[in-house]
């Protein structure tokens, strides 16, 4: 597996994807610094919480990117703490911390990927995991969430187990911080469709990232 800061060349990509994910990076960091946007203001009463949907090849073109931006966030707005949240990390931590991680290792030998696949979706769902997730985006009293990570969590961690109560027990926090999850698939507003190949079937209540 490649490291995850090396990105393959360029001209691997197809021109015309590439064209356009490079303007939608680009207008994502443009709108992280208008005034307004670390607060959630100018979305009426919708949370801050968006979707920022890609094309699957170009993963390691956008975890470089959140990388950069993390570096770009700590240069220009100091003052802004960045929660970084890999969802395969906190998946395989969660397990640990509730002692599951090395049976489940145990049991994908024993029995392989197809079992741990249909059993750890049931381990990894419900207010539990909602709750760990919600104090593992908040620690350190962050300005800004960045959720990746997505497609190696899949299927045993779906993005919408954890995030679909977040806003809500956010705002029952009386903290509306804007959530950016980068997601490999596919969004309608209210679906996600993880790799554009599954139909999942789960609503998610997010703004589409249009901003190119």
């Amino acid at each position: 597996m490649p490291a995850v800061h090396e990105v393959r060349s360029m001209s691997s990509y197809d021109p015309e994807s590439l064209n356009y994910l490079q303007k939608k990076l680009a207008g994502l960091l443009e709108a992280i610094q208008r005034p307004g946007f670390i607060d959630g203001l100018g979305l009426g009463n919708n949370y801050p919480s968006f979707v920022f949907e890609y094309e699957p090849v170009f993963e390691p073109l956008i975890e470089k990117s959140i990388h950069d931006l993390e570096g770009f966030l700590a240069v220009k707005r100091p003052d802004v703490q960045v929660s970084k949240i890999h969802l395969f990390d906190f998946a395989r931590g969660y397990l640990a911390q509730q002692g599951k991680w090395e049976k489940s290792l145990q049991l994908e030998i024993q029995k392989g990927n197809d079992f741990i696949f249909g059993n750890l979706p049931r381990t990894l769902n419900g207010s539990a995991i909602a709750e760990h997730f919600l104090q593992t985006a908040l620690y350190n009293a962050p300005g800004i969430i960045l959720i990746h990570g997505v497609g190696m969590a899949w299927p045993m961690l779906r993005g919408h187990e954890v995030l679909k109560n977040l806003p809500q027990r956010m705002q029952e926090l009386g903290k509306k911080i804007p959530l950016i999850l980068f997601y490999p698939g596919e969004y309608d507003g209210k679906y996600l469709k993880p790799f554009g190949l599954f139909e999942d079937n789960n609503e998610y209540q997010a703004i589409r990232w249009q901003y190119s």
